[in-house]
């Protein structure tokens, strides 16, 4: 049943993917193919290695937050990437909810990991705190001009 279930999200993956394909060739404003010549593909290379190895690292923080010792990494950060992949399609931080379920599933104490996950995105929102603090101290309050 679990292999079915892959088979059929992988062939709605690329029925979607032909469907945008066909869908911009059909644009006549939006040449596609010169965008993606014009794309720089080394800074997405970077980026897409940002993302990934940045949800690994959350994977390594979650078990360290926990501090218990008897859970497999490897098994951390798949969670991690697959509760992400949930998070960004369900709305209103639902995917967080989701997270806590998939993650208590390994973990089994519903308190802890719920008081984990809120003290990681309390974590996060004082890095990105800190972060812009920084940015308006270095750049100013005026208007940036982004080009």
């Amino acid at each position: 049943m679990n292999n079915i279930y892959k088979i059929i999200t992988v062939a709605i993956g690329v029925l979607f993917l032909f469907y945008f394909i066909h869908l911009f060739d059909e644009l006549p404003k939006i040449n596609f193919r010169d965008f993606l010549r014009a794309v720089n593909w080394l800074y997405v290379g970077i980026s897409l290695l940002a993302y990934l190895l940045s949800h690994a690292l959350r994977a390594l923080r979650i078990a360290i937050l926990m501090g218990r010792q008897d859970y497999s990494l490897l098994k951390l950060v798949y969670l991690q990437y697959y509760t992400n992949g949930i998070n960004l399609i369900l709305p209103f931080k639902l995917g967080e909810v989701y997270r806590i379920i998939e993650f208590n599933k390994i973990i089994k104490d519903n308190n802890k990991l719920v008081l984990t996950v809120i003290a990681e995105k309390t974590l996060d929102l004082l890095v990105l705190f800190i972060w812009a603090i920084l940015a308006i101290s270095f750049l100013g309050n005026g208007i940036v001009e982004l080009k």
